[in-house]
């Protein structure tokens, strides 16, 4: 049986895809083909396609929108690199690894020098975005490195509590796990749960879920314990 939450959640995807739709005909009516609100309601379209689980029609949508952001506003515009993570993110989730890789190497080069290496849109954004497609190559001590130094500079300039080092963190903890860094990953869980629940409280999602992600870790290392003692 389908679970009703997803039915809601499909259900309002299609309907979002149906709206836009319509503005876009209507747009293409009255404007320029390489109108920026056009482009803009195109990439919209494009992750509501993702969304829905459609990747190749989103893959397809994203790439003909950068060709042409690239021409205007230009390579290096905001709205370009946006696209681009958002190709680089469909090509991750269609399996096209490599690709995905290569797409966010790429903004991140952009957005260093556009923004600067430790403005925190390039920390957060790309350098996360482009640690997650390490970890889903497989390549753990690559994701691991990336992200280690995007936590170490999102303390510096946005605080321990802010969310985006939050997310660092557990991003990190999970890659440390997925290492064998049992010890690491959950000493890092720790720490991400007193920061929720002295901000958020005991029952906010967030806080439930390092409580699960602490349980998973702890029995982890409590198994490997066990295998390592001596009979």
């Amino acid at each position: 049986m389908t679970d009703p939450i997803y039915l809601d959640y499909e259900g309002s995807y299609r309907e979002l895809e149906r709206l836009i739709q319509q503005l876009l005909e209507k747009q293409i009516e009255v404007l320029s083909k390489d109108d920026p609100d056009i482009m803009n309601n195109m990439n919209h379209l494009a992750v509501t396609y993702r969304q829905l689980g459609r990747l190749d029609e989103a893959a397809q949508m994203h790439e003909q929108t950068l060709e042409k952001r690239k021409i205007i506003p230009g390579e290096d515009h905001l709205h370009t690199l946006t696209c681009m993570t958002s190709l680089a993110l469909t090509y991750r989730d269609l399996g096209r690894l490599d690709e995905a890789v290569q797409t966010q190497e790429q903004v991140l080069g952009k957005r260093r020098k556009t923004l600067q290496e430790d403005h925190p849109h390039t920390l957060n954004s790309t350098n996360n975005n482009l640690a997650l497609a390490y970890r889903t190559l497989g390549r753990f001590d690559k994701a691991a490195q990336i992200l280690e130094q995007v936590l170490e500079m999102l303390r510096k300039i946005l605080g321990e509590v802010h969310s985006w080092t939050l997310v660092s963190i557990n991003n990190l903890a999970m890659t440390y796990g997925e290492l064998g860094r049992l010890d690491e990953g959950l000493n890092l869980h720790q720490k991400m749960l007193e920061k929720r629940m002295s901000i958020l409280g005991e029952k906010r999602r967030h806080t439930i879920q390092s409580l699960e992600q602490i349980g998973a870790v702890g029995a982890m290392v409590e198994d490997s314990s066990t295998k390592e003692a001596p009979a």
